[in-house]
């Protein structure tokens, strides 16, 4: 029976909740989609579930979604996120990040820890470089809200065992989100310099790099409570 896996935040493309998609799609698994708009793209063995996954309601619906159709849940991957750019952050915008963030990763994940205990499932979280070292450049409350995320990867690791968790903590990746950035020659300028002396490899990181690194982690049976970087090399 085909495995059956849930991706939130996966409606942009190019986005890394879209590449995890198709990638586990052409490995066979079954999807669960979830984000606030419909993907560009479709397959018979994907579901779509619109909706704000900070709604309880519509994490339910999710999990319905992926037992109703296939019985299951091997995996999960924690891809909703939302970043303030504000570099002086409301009281408002630490709790709204600190949420989507933190708090609706462990409460997804603990709806599922049934179904996923009974397959030995795989968690994933997308965490982010801003998460393992400060960069005064990036949103503090970004950064710190992608820190206790990595945090709470290890914590289930611990707590939910035999579930894997693990998170992911890609660099600047070529997403659309960061290609929308992009349209501001000034910000382009500032960030890609400060990339480019901080990277010990060519280019940017792809969004399809990053899915390889979390289907690793959805299938590697002996890992878990990891961080893996996915930033070529800025962090060292």
């Amino acid at each position: 029976m085909n495995r059956v896996l849930i991706v939130t935040g996966a409606s942009r493309d190019p986005g890394i909740g879209s590449a995890v998609a198709k990638q586990a799609l052409a490995q066979g698994w079954n999807v669960v989609v979830n984000g606030r708009s419909e993907p560009g793209w479709d397959s018979n063995r994907a579901t779509f579930v619109q909706g704000d996954i900070q709604e309880p309601a519509v994490q339910q619906l999710i999990i319905k979604a992926a037992v109703a159709n296939w019985g299951r849940i091997d995996g999960i991957v924690h891809n909703a996120a939302l970043l303030h750019s504000a570099s002086q952050p409301t009281r408002k915008d630490w709790l709204e990040e600190y949420t989507i963030n933190v708090v609706v990763p462990y409460e997804l994940t603990d709806l599922a820890k049934t179904w996923l205990a009974q397959t030995q499932g795989s968690v994933v979280m997308i965490g982010s470089r801003s998460g393992v070292r400060p960069y005064p450049a990036n949103s503090i409350a970004y950064a710190v809200s992608k820190s206790a995320m990595h945090q709470l990867a290890k914590e289930l690791a611990v707590r939910f065992a035999p579930i894997r968790v693990n998170a992911v903590a890609p660099g600047l990746t070529l997403s659309s989100r960061q290609l929308d950035k992009w349209r501001n020659p000034v910000w382009k300028d500032a960030i890609t310099h400060g990339w480019k002396e901080q990277s010990l490899l060519p280019g940017f990181i792809e969004v399809d790099q990053v899915a390889n690194g979390v289907l690793y982690l959805l299938n590697a049976s002996n890992v878990t409570g990891t961080v893996l970087e996915i930033d070529n090399g800025v962090n060292l």
